[in-house]
């Protein structure tokens, strides 16, 4: 990675006078010195030829990787990308931060209550993958938070109870509810539910129909014996009132665990997210490692990427006003 450092720096150097930076750090070693929609993206690499390395924080950037490679520079910048887990076969930039919905923590959680394990109002906030072309074949490397930490304390205090061989064969209803089935990131909650729930024998997810209103599915979930109902939302609101209806279910009510990527602790549940802080700490830490003498880089976000963007401006000391005025 290091033979691109210096052409590329040397490029950032000859174009720098022509180009007001959105955002300079306190120091003056990194600069943002441009923005793209995601459909621009090719567009604005040959515009900010002095950028030396590319933020993609998506959602909808399309052939990310291949859009860098071919880019008319005699060195292409480095390129990272907030996305899902690459798939076999993908070309991929140099790092691909993945994020981790919840899923598996979830349903490890919702087995737990299912089993009389107490679920306290709590932030839950779990950290993000590195996925590079040398550790691909492992999964990426993960970058911990606070949340994974007690995760893994709590699967050893309770690691009887969350076996995939249980000696019963008692089977425990739980149930996902899409406040917004449209968005992506609720699809591939779902799709990671769907999965996490399949290794224990124990448990069977529950759907309703989407397109009912959030506290109709609430209400017909719990009729269908769910003991614990597993919500996709930010609303707080919306939170609360499926919370009001899952408190006068059977045996003292059905147990409600929020999945929220604010992480939300006005939820005042428990809540399981990865925030906008920890994505723009893992950007920041790749951006650093990337180019560690500094350089300018360009963003390419749509509006869905907005407080993405702003915690990557924070963990790298960048004043988000211009980059995300529109």
């Amino acid at each position: 990675m290091t033979t691109r450092i210096l052409p590329l720096l040397a490029c950032g150097l000859l174009a720098a006078c022509g180009n007001q930076p959105l955002a300079t750090d306190a120091d003056g070693k990194y600069s943002v010195t441009g923005r793209c929609e995601p459909t621009q993206l090719a567009q604005a690499l040959t515009e900010h030829a002095e950028a030396t390395l590319v933020v993609d924080f998506g959602p909808g950037t399309s052939d990310f990787a291949k859009t860098i490679k071919s880019s008319k520079r005699a060195t292409p910048p480095y390129a990272i990308t907030v996305g899902p887990q690459p798939r076999d076969g993908d070309e991929i930039p140099d790092a691909v931060i993945v994020l981790d919905h919840g899923a598996k923590a979830a349903v490890d959680l919702a087995l737990l209550a299912c089993n009389g394990v107490p679920l306290q109002p709590n932030r839950i906030e779990i950290g993000t993958r590195t996925v590079t072309a040398a550790n691909r074949n492992a999964g990426g490397n993960p970058r911990v938070a606070p949340g994974d930490v007690m995760l893994a304390m709590m699967k050893l205090q309770h690691q009887k109870l969350l076996t995939t061989n249980p000696a019963t064969d008692e089977v425990h209803f739980i149930g996902w509810l899409p406040c917004d089935p449209k968005a992506s990131w609720q699809t591939t909650l779902k799709n990671g539910i769907t999965a996490a729930a399949a290794r224990y024998p124990q448990l069977q997810v529950l759907t309703q129909a989407d397109e009912l209103p959030a506290t109709e599915q609430a209400e017909q979930l719990i009729k269908k014996g769910c003991r614990v109902l597993l919500i996709a939302t930010s609303d707080v609101e919306e939170s609360k009132a499926i919370q009001a209806i899952a408190a006068t279910g059977p045996d003292g009510g059905v147990k409600v665990i929020v999945l929220d990527p604010t992480v939300n602790g006005e939820h005042g549940a428990c809540v399981i997210g990865c925030s906008t802080e920890t994505i723009g700490l893992a950007a920041a830490a790749l951006v650093k490692e990337l180019l560690p003498e500094g350089g300018s880089l360009l963003t390419c976000f749509g509006n869905a990427a907005d407080q993405q963007v702003r915690g990557f401006c924070d963990a790298m000391g960048f004043a988000a006003t211009r980059l995300l005025s529109r």
